[in-house]
């Protein structure tokens, strides 16, 4: 028998991560992502 895709919620993902992330990654993404904002150009 072959098995289907299997599908991964990425919210359910994505709070399981931040939930075992140190407050010093967090830093990190959150500094980058506010970079790549501000760098945006118009």
């Amino acid at each position: 028998m072959v098995a289907g895709p299997s599908y991964i919620d990425p919210t359910a993902y994505l709070d399981d991560l931040l939930s075992q992330a140190s407050p010093d990654l967090m830093r990190q993404m959150l500094q980058g992502f506010t970079n790549q904002i501000l760098s945006t150009k118009v």
